[in-house]
């Protein structure tokens, strides 16, 4: 019995070195999972901070974004500000093309009283003209007919003076008349 009290005690032995291994295999496992669970704890911070960076770059985007938004849309008003006053303009543009057709009509009816009335202006002048000529024609008689009266008074011995530019006859202040008489009395007549 004593052999198999050895045996006992090698079988013994082989257990321990067994479990000693597998306590070794366990505590690997362990270290393998802490590890892991290091990493793993590791790589999620990294994550939340990637995550939390990501979070504010999202939130500057989103600021610049509405900045954005709020400038188009303050563009867009305006934008639309300017439509209004072209479409004002466009239609004060339209009102002034038809006050410019109804203008250019009233120009050409004015055009063509002007015409009408210059051609009558143009036949009144040649009429005038003709007119001035006929009498310049008369003066010139006038004044043939006063400077051959003049002469036929001096030749007479007659003192009477003549207006050249009137004709009118003025006798000498010694001719004298009867009261009421239209002849010459005898001492106007020797004069």
């Amino acid at each position: 019995m004593r052999k198999r009290k050895k045996s006992d005690s090698h079988e013994f032995n082989v257990w321990r070195s067994y479990s000693d291994l597998m306590a070794g295999v366990l505590l690997l496992f362990v270290l393998l999972m802490c590890v892991t669970l290091f990493q793993a704890q590791k790589s999620y911070d990294e994550s939340l901070k990637e995550r939390d960076e990501k979070i504010a770059l999202q939130e500057e985007y989103t600021l610049e974004l509405l900045a954005k938004q709020s400038a188009l849309e303050e563009k867009e008003g305006q934008l639309k500000n300017k439509d209004e006053k072209l479409k004002s303009q466009d239609e004060k543009l339209e009102e002034q093309k038809l006050l410019l057709a109804e203008l250019a009509a009233k120009l050409k009816d004015q055009e063509a009283t002007l015409s009408a009335q210059q051609t009558s202006l143009d036949e009144k002048t040649a009429q005038l003209k003709d007119q001035q000529r006929q009498i310049d024609k008369i003066i010139g008689v006038k004044a043939e007919v006063v400077e051959s009266l003049r002469k036929e008074f001096s030749k007479n011995n007659v003192n009477v003076d003549i207006d050249a530019q009137t004709g009118a006859l003025t006798l000498d202040a010694n001719v004298m008349f009867d009261y009421d008489e239209a002849t010459l009395t005898e001492e106007g007549k020797a004069a």
